[in-house]
């Protein structure tokens, strides 16, 4: 596994596994990483990482009408690899 180092400003009070868990989710969303890839970066199970997603994925529907499309791609593409690895 690689290490990647980065460098936040104080303001940004995260911790590395909130990092991680963000990089993973967005990594998912643009389909960089499968759904276990992501899940292994985070530190969940799949199922977990699932869950996580799932819930990331809301917040874009109804203030994004733009994206409507994208993101209910996203979101199938997210059940369906529930109904696989869940």
């Amino acid at each position: 596994m690689k290490t990647l180092t980065i460098n936040l400003p104080d303001k940004f009070d995260l911790t590395p596994k909130e990092t991680a868990t963000l990089l993973a989710a967005k990594l998912y969303e643009t389909g960089k990483l499968s759904l276990g890839q992501a899940a292994e970066l985070a530190g969940y199970s799949k199922k977990t990482f699932w869950s996580y997603s799932a819930i990331m994925v809301f917040p874009y529907l109804i203030p994004h009408q733009k994206n409507w499309i994208l993101t209910w791609q996203m979101l199938k593409t997210i059940i369906a690899d529930y109904y696989r690895y869940g």
